[in-house]
């Protein structure tokens, strides 16, 4: 749970930080992916797993963040692309109610940032009239608004249990951030992506 709590604070820390998003390099490029384990965790100890059969879409805008109570989009494509690449390395899914060893769990937050920023000041000398430059005695104001999306993906030792404390192990997490697109179908392809990414940079993660 702790490892969890961590995860999910270096999630919001990715967004609430993020002010504006750079212009120098793609959408794509700026996206962030990282992924921690537990090192005493022998991974291929485990032979089923379980799946969350949703993914939680938490919006953050004003105020406390609240689960979304809409169906998110990408719920079903990023569970059957999770669990395509557990499967290639070697585990087998099964239901919940099957005793699994490991359950991974799924959230996306949302984080809506707004902002503006004002400038005093004209333009350059050779905009003026004869050699001065514009000058206005008004701000001119322009405001903005981006989002943030961040992908959590945690692995959770369900075969070693604690029943007295009630407490479960995270042995895998992931956080993947970037700007959100206005293309659904570029932010599919940059979620495909990111999990792919995931797994790629995690080969102990196999049976």
């Amino acid at each position: 749970m702790k490892n969890l709590l961590i995860v999910l604070g270096y999630a919001l820390l990715i967004s609430s930080c993020a002010k504006y998003p750079a212009d120098s390099v793609t959408t794509e490029e700026n996206d962030i992916i990282g992924s921690l384990y537990n090192q005493n965790t022998n991974f291929s100890s485990y032979s089923t797993f379980a799946i969350v059969d949703s993914v939680l879409l938490i919006k953050r805008g004003a105020g406390e963040p609240e689960p979304d109570t809409g169906y998110f989009r990408y719920s079903d494509r990023m569970i059957s692309l999770i669990s395509q690449n557990m499967v290639s390395r070697g585990y087998t899914r099964v239901s919940k109610d099957s005793t699994p060893d490991l359950g991974i769990d799924v959230s996306v937050l949302n984080d809506a940032n707004i902002g503006s920023y004002t400038y005093w000041g004209g333009y350059p000398g050779y905009w003026g009239w004869y050699g001065y430059s514009y000058w206005y005695g008004w701000p001119s104001t322009t405001y903005y608004k981006y989002e943030i999306g961040t992908v959590v993906i945690n692995m959770i030792d369900l075969q070693n249990r604690n029943d007295v404390d009630k407490e479960l192990t995270v042995v895998w997490n992931n956080v993947a951030a970037g700007l959100v697109a206005s293309s659904s179908n570029y932010n599919t392809s940059r979620i495909d992506r990111a999990i792919n990414i995931m797994f790629e940079q995690s080969p102990y993660v196999k049976k």
